[in-house]
Protein backbone atom coordinates (compact mmCIF):
# COMPACT_ATOMS: atom_id res chain seq x y z
CA UNK A 1 0.00 0.00 0.00
CA UNK A 2 3.07 2.68 0.34
CA UNK A 3 3.74 2.09 -2.96
CA UNK A 4 0.36 3.01 -4.19
CA UNK A 5 -0.42 5.68 -1.29
CA UNK A 6 1.54 8.70 -0.51
CA UNK A 7 -0.68 9.47 2.57
CA UNK A 8 -0.30 5.58 3.50
CA UNK A 9 3.71 6.03 3.39
CA UNK A 10 3.86 9.01 5.07
CA UNK A 11 1.80 7.43 7.89
CA UNK A 12 3.98 4.95 8.38
CA UNK A 13 7.55 7.01 8.13
CA UNK A 14 5.99 8.79 11.07
CA UNK A 15 4.58 5.68 12.67
CA UNK A 16 8.02 4.55 12.12
CA UNK A 17 9.84 7.53 13.73
CA UNK A 18 7.60 7.34 16.67
CA UNK A 19 8.70 3.85 17.43
CA UNK A 20 11.96 4.89 17.14
CA UNK A 21 12.18 7.37 19.62
CA UNK A 22 9.77 4.91 21.97
CA UNK A 23 12.55 2.34 21.69
CA UNK A 24 15.14 5.12 22.22
CA UNK A 25 13.85 6.43 24.84
CA UNK A 26 12.39 10.23 25.03
CA UNK A 27 15.87 11.65 27.38
CA UNK A 28 17.56 10.68 24.05
CA UNK A 29 16.58 13.48 22.12
CA UNK A 30 15.57 16.09 24.50
CA UNK A 31 18.35 18.36 23.45
CA UNK A 32 16.42 18.47 20.35
CA UNK A 33 13.48 20.69 21.54
CA UNK A 34 15.60 22.05 24.13
CA UNK A 35 18.00 23.69 21.99
CA UNK A 36 14.85 25.96 21.05
CA UNK A 37 14.12 27.17 24.66
CA UNK A 38 17.02 27.29 26.21
CA UNK A 39 19.18 30.54 25.78
CA UNK A 40 22.09 28.52 25.33
CA UNK A 41 23.83 31.60 23.25
CA UNK A 42 23.96 33.88 26.36
CA UNK A 43 23.60 31.76 29.29
CA UNK A 44 26.88 29.23 29.65
CA UNK A 45 24.65 27.39 32.37
CA UNK A 46 22.13 27.12 29.60
CA UNK A 47 25.03 25.83 26.97
CA UNK A 48 25.93 23.06 29.80
CA UNK A 49 22.26 22.15 30.27
CA UNK A 50 21.89 21.48 26.81
CA UNK A 51 25.24 19.97 26.10
CA UNK A 52 23.61 17.60 29.16
CA UNK A 53 20.73 16.52 27.08
CA UNK A 54 22.78 16.13 24.15
CA UNK A 55 24.88 13.59 26.02
CA UNK A 56 23.73 10.69 23.69
CA UNK A 57 25.17 12.78 21.03
CA UNK A 58 27.11 15.40 20.68
CA UNK A 59 27.14 16.00 24.43
CA UNK A 60 28.99 13.26 25.21
CA UNK A 61 31.88 15.31 24.59
CA UNK A 62 31.27 17.31 27.75
CA UNK A 63 30.89 14.23 30.34
CA UNK A 64 34.06 13.03 32.07
CA UNK A 65 33.07 9.57 31.26
CA UNK A 66 33.40 9.75 27.87
CA UNK A 67 36.87 11.14 28.50
CA UNK A 68 38.11 7.49 29.74
CA UNK A 69 36.84 5.58 26.77
CA UNK A 70 38.79 8.09 24.60
CA UNK A 71 42.26 8.24 26.40
CA UNK A 72 41.66 4.20 26.02
CA UNK A 73 41.18 4.40 22.47
CA UNK A 74 44.47 6.85 21.79
CA UNK A 75 46.28 4.16 23.92
CA UNK A 76 45.38 1.69 21.39
CA UNK A 77 46.34 4.40 18.32
CA UNK A 78 49.62 5.49 20.09
CA UNK A 79 50.74 1.64 19.97
CA UNK A 80 49.66 1.18 16.76
CA UNK A 81 51.35 4.24 15.67
CA UNK A 82 54.46 3.27 17.48
CA UNK A 83 54.34 -0.49 16.05
CA UNK A 84 53.97 0.27 12.58
CA UNK A 85 55.89 3.68 12.50
CA UNK A 86 53.78 6.14 11.79
CA UNK A 87 53.06 10.02 13.11
CA UNK A 88 49.74 11.03 14.39
CA UNK A 89 47.91 14.14 13.90
CA UNK A 90 44.12 14.83 14.87
CA UNK A 91 41.63 17.62 14.63
CA UNK A 92 38.88 18.39 17.00
CA UNK A 93 35.48 19.76 15.61
CA UNK A 94 33.02 22.01 17.18
CA UNK A 95 29.64 21.49 17.07
CA UNK A 96 27.38 24.21 15.69
CA UNK A 97 26.45 25.68 19.58
CA UNK A 98 29.99 26.22 20.42
CA UNK A 99 30.17 28.25 17.31
CA UNK A 100 27.48 30.43 17.78
CA UNK A 101 27.67 31.01 21.68
CA UNK A 102 28.37 34.42 22.86
CA UNK A 103 30.93 33.54 25.22
CA UNK A 104 33.73 30.45 24.00
CA UNK A 105 32.74 26.92 25.24
CA UNK A 106 35.83 24.70 24.48
CA UNK A 107 36.43 22.24 27.28
CA UNK A 108 36.22 19.43 25.06
CA UNK A 109 38.76 21.27 22.44
CA UNK A 110 41.24 21.23 25.50
CA UNK A 111 40.29 18.05 27.15
CA UNK A 112 41.34 16.46 23.75
CA UNK A 113 44.34 18.51 22.73
CA UNK A 114 45.84 17.25 26.56
CA UNK A 115 45.10 14.02 25.44
CA UNK A 116 46.21 14.46 22.06
CA UNK A 117 49.79 15.70 23.88
CA UNK A 118 49.38 13.06 25.99
CA UNK A 119 49.64 10.67 23.55
CA UNK A 120 52.42 12.26 21.28
CA UNK A 121 49.72 13.39 18.96
CA UNK A 122 49.84 16.97 17.23
CA UNK A 123 46.07 18.91 17.07
CA UNK A 124 44.27 21.04 15.20
CA UNK A 125 41.60 22.40 16.89
CA UNK A 126 38.64 24.10 14.44
CA UNK A 127 36.74 25.92 16.25
CA UNK A 128 38.61 29.36 15.85
CA UNK A 129 38.61 28.80 12.27
CA UNK A 130 34.43 28.06 12.63
CA UNK A 131 34.25 30.57 14.69
CA UNK A 132 36.06 33.32 12.25
CA UNK A 133 33.25 32.27 9.72
CA UNK A 134 29.98 31.96 11.59
CA UNK A 135 28.44 34.94 9.84
CA UNK A 136 28.12 31.84 6.81
CA UNK A 137 26.44 29.21 6.00
CA UNK A 138 29.04 26.98 7.25
CA UNK A 139 26.79 24.15 9.40
CA UNK A 140 24.13 21.50 7.88
CA UNK A 141 22.78 20.79 11.29
CA UNK A 142 24.60 20.79 14.39
CA UNK A 143 27.68 19.07 13.28
CA UNK A 144 28.37 18.68 9.46
CA UNK A 145 29.93 21.18 7.80
CA UNK A 146 28.82 22.71 4.00
CA UNK A 147 30.38 22.13 0.82
CA UNK A 148 32.30 25.83 1.71
CA UNK A 149 33.32 25.03 4.96
CA UNK A 150 34.65 21.76 4.16
CA UNK A 151 37.05 24.01 1.33
CA UNK A 152 38.01 26.36 4.26
CA UNK A 153 38.87 23.29 6.44
CA UNK A 154 40.96 21.56 3.97
CA UNK A 155 42.90 24.39 3.40
CA UNK A 156 43.50 24.72 7.20
CA UNK A 157 44.26 21.10 7.33
CA UNK A 158 47.16 21.31 4.43
CA UNK A 159 48.31 24.32 6.32
CA UNK A 160 48.88 22.35 9.74
CA UNK A 161 50.14 19.20 8.37
CA UNK A 162 52.83 20.94 6.21
CA UNK A 163 53.99 22.76 9.31
CA UNK A 164 53.41 19.73 11.36
CA UNK A 165 56.09 18.34 8.95
CA UNK A 166 58.35 21.06 8.64
CA UNK A 167 58.46 20.79 12.77
CA UNK A 168 59.55 17.11 12.42
CA UNK A 169 62.28 17.16 10.15
CA UNK A 170 63.28 20.20 11.96
CA UNK A 171 63.51 18.59 15.28
CA UNK A 172 65.22 15.48 13.58
CA UNK A 173 67.80 17.53 11.57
Amino acid sequence: MRRHSLFVDKLYQKFALWRFFQQQGAERFAWIDAQHRLDWQHDHAAFLELARLAQYDWGAAWAEESWRTVDRELTRLEDDARGNGFRVATLTFPVRYQVYAATREDSPQKTFAALAQKHGFSNLDLLPLYRAHAGEEIFFDWCHPTPTMNRMIGAAVADFLRDDVKQVRAAHE
